[in-house]
Order: structure tokens, then C-alpha cells, then sequence
């Protein structure tokens, strides 16, 4: 229970939001792996999840992090550990 605790004040303090893919996510994620041919489906939706949503993505996933072109392109910011 207290991890459960922790993990809500985080989300609270944070401002954290979530949301699920509709149809234009699925749609941005063909118009992505149409740009960039090797990336991961999932990555894909991943990115136009941040994009439909207006959010910066975090993650640990070097490929997407270190992956310019796209940011350019799709005006999204990838960000992960220092």
C-alpha cells in the first residue's frame, strides 16, 4: 500500500497524465514508420502518443533519444537520462 501511495503523490506532484491511442494516433504512428523505416511499431506509437497528446516523450530507449531526424521532422522532443 505504500508503494501504491507513493507512486499517486508522484503522479499528483508531477502533473502526470495518461491517455490511450484513438485514431489519429494510429494514424500518425503509419505516417511515422512510413519517415522512418526501422523504427519499432511500438516506438511508432509510442511517439505519436506524445504527439497527439502536446507531450515531450520520456524514455531509456537510445534508438529514439539519440534520433534527430525524427524530433525535426515531427517537432517532438524525446528526452531520457542524462
Amino acid at each position: 500500500m505504500q508503494r501504491f501511495t507513493f507512486v499517486c503523490d508522484l503522479i499528483r506532484k508531477c502533473n502526470i497524465s495518461f491517455n490511450s491511442p484513438d485514431h489519429e494516433t494510429y494514424r500518425i504512428a503509419t505516417t511515422i514508420k512510413e519517415f522512418d523505416t526501422l523504427i519499432e511499431p511500438a516506438d511508432a506509437l509510442r511517439v505519436s502518443e506524445a504527439l497527439t497528446s502536446g507531450a515531450t516523450l520520456i524514455t531509456l530507449d537510445r534508438k529514439l533519444i539519440d534520433n534527430q531526424r525524427l524530433q525535426e521532422h515531427f517537432n517532438i522532443k524525446i528526452k531520457g537520462p542524462a
